[in-house]
């Protein structure tokens, strides 16, 4: 059962939980509605004068072909169809697939997809982005698991190398199977938890020795026969097509930081925060040089990384992106450019971060002869577990309230610890005092209920935006 929030300020930056509301001052930072069928249909016309690369849709036919997908018949067609449209989300590759946040943003990219795709009799593909460019790391080596007991472990694998990206760090054999050891030690003994230790070892050893292999097949597996897609900018054919857009950067470089500057100046006066700062120095262009991945600064017609490791004229850097394209990538306010380029994109399911940079950049679209899609916010869904439920109803958490249910305070009846069930209700619900969703991975609720909890999770999901909770069977209540 899924049962919406009435309230999304507690639980996400004003930014996007204004937007989701449909307020006309946050709206008005984007273009298109959401919610209105029409500007879909202004949008799929307007893409239609563009078309799908042909080298793009072989490209994605190669990347997907060896994965667990179980795609719909026709599939390849379909991607090898010019006038295909895109439905795109994207997030890092984490462990574990991640937090649960990116199952959300890929069921909404599904969903949407097919509903799209009906209402405007065009072929609409979902397409993850897996964003395997980043080189802030650590932070996509660890996951945290809720413990029957109450409370919150951290496992991780060993630090990556500084400057490392998401796609470079070799899986070690041993490290990963000393880290789904400790995992299957947690206290607590799901009836499936060893069928799902083995599909993780299974999916690492299949994922090619890295993060965003081993991310890849996991998800694959979570969405098999959903049509979802995935795309690596890794590839070295992929970094071929951004070359023309290397090259307009390079020669917009003061129009785009003006209308940047013009777009945060208005953000600011409205009370948000900016989401990426900015010196203005940036080329919005990010370079890997002897395998690490760097910001690209200039200075006149000079370009340099932060901390000395190279400098070169504008000269010899149009010429290092024409031979070697694979050193570059987009910086993240570019990256949104590159994904409207390779693919004709009808939207893009967005979560708060996400939102938050693009308004900065809607200026930028025009200067490349572009329109913004339209942003979608993702829903947002906290997991009620069977043991959960009854303690929510014997502390009266009321469900629409979340999270300002789990601070009120009860008076404690005779026998029963209300300090020690709030505790560990809030370590699942509210954990490390953050969003569910953005701490835990679907990891611990596979263990306890399988892949058709999943699967029944996937059918039912509301991919309309806003925040649920969804609770499942009925609830036992478990006092460790």
């Amino acid at each position: 059962m899924f049962e919406r929030v009435t309230n999304l300020t507690g639980i996400y930056p004003p930014l996007f939980s204004r937007y989701t509301e449909q307020d006309s001052g946050v709206v008005a930072f984007f273009d298109g509605n959401f919610w209105e069928r029409d500007s879909y249909c202004r949008r799929a016309f307007f893409l239609h004068n563009r078309s799908l690369p042909e080298e793009t849709g072989e490209l994605l036919v190669e990347l997907n072909r060896n994965l667990p997908l179980k795609p719909p018949p026709g599939w390849e067609d379909k991607l090898r169809d010019r006038q295909t449209l895109f439905v795109i989300t994207g997030q890092q590759p984490g462990l574990f697939a991640g937090p649960l946040l990116v199952l959300y943003k890929s069921l909404a990219a599904v969903k949407l997809a097919r509903h799209l795709e009906a209402r405007l009799q065009v072929p609409v593909q979902p397409l993850f982005w897996v964003a395997s460019e980043d080189h802030n790391v650590d932070p996509l080596l660890q996951s945290y698991i809720p413990l029957r007991s109450g409370g919150v472990t951290r496992l991780r694998l060993p630090p990556a190398p500084d400057g490392l990206t998401a796609g470079m760090p070799a899986l070690n054999n041993g490290a990963v199977t000393a880290l789904l050891e400790q995992l299957s030690a947690l206290d607590g003994n799901g009836e499936y938890k060893e069928e799902i230790i083995a599909w993780l070892q299974s999916a690492a050893q299949r994922g090619g020795n890295n993060l965003a292999g081993w991310f890849m097949q996991i998800m694959s597996r979570l969405f098999r026969g959903t049509g979802l897609i995935y795309f690596d900018p890794r590839q070295a054919a992929a970094r071929s097509l951004y070359v023309p857009l290397l090259l307009q950067t390079l020669e917009l470089f003061p129009y785009l930081h003006e209308r940047i500057a013009g777009a945060e100046e208005i953000l600011q006066a409205a009370g948000f925060p900016l989401q990426v700062k900015r010196r203005g120095a940036e080329s919005l262009i990010m370079i890997t040089w002897e395998k690490k991945r760097y910001p690209l600064l200039r200075d006149g017609k000079h370009y340099y990384t932060p901390g000395g490791e190279l400098s070169i004229s504008r000269g010899e850097l149009l010429t290092l992106i024409v031979k070697q394209p694979s050193l570059f990538s987009p910086g993240v306010l570019l990256r949104p450019l590159f994904q409207e380029i390779l693919f004709p994109t009808l939207a893009y399911v967005a979560g708060p971060a996400e939102l938050a940079y693009f308004a900065q950049i809607k200026g930028l679209y025009s200067l490349f002869g572009l329109e913004m899609p339209i942003l979608y916010p993702r829903p947002g869904i906290t997991l009620l577990a069977p043991p959960h439920q009854c303690m929510a109803a014997e502390l009266n958490f009321a469900l629409t309230m979340f999270p300002e249910g789990l601070q009120d305070q009860h008076p404690r009846r005779p026998g029963c610890d209300k300090s020690r069930t709030r505790r560990i209700l809030c370590d699942n619900l509210w954990p490390r005092s953050r969003p569910q969703e953005r701490v835990f991975s679907i990891v611990p609720y596979l263990f306890d209920y399988g892949f058709a909890f999943w699967q029944n999770f996937c059918r039912d999901f509301p991919y309309d935006p806003g925040h649920y909770i969804y609770s499942w069977k009925e609830g036992v209540c478990e006092h460790a």
